[in-house]
């Protein structure tokens, strides 16, 4: 694809972890935990367009987000 109108910049964020990480700062992995987790991934700003959920050592967390994502499509 040729863009016209030159570069395109995006924030990312690379690293993060989820409440199902072996350190996080979240409070544990329970319902309500998560539920905030995701409410603040959806309420990123407009402008950050890609995450990388890097867990240590299981990708339950990753997982898990991809799954409330397939869920509200």
């Amino acid at each position: 694809m040729y863009l016209s109108r030159g570069s395109e910049w995006y924030r990312w964020d690379l690293h993060i972890h989820t409440p199902k990480s072996i350190v996080n700062q979240y409070g544990g992995d329970t319902d309500v935990i998560w539920e905030k987790f995701i409410s603040a991934l959806e309420n990123l700003p407009k402008d950050v367009k890609v995450i990388g959920v890097n867990d240590y050592y299981f990708i339950d967390g990753y997982e898990k987000v991809m799954e409330y994502k397939k869920k509200d499509g």
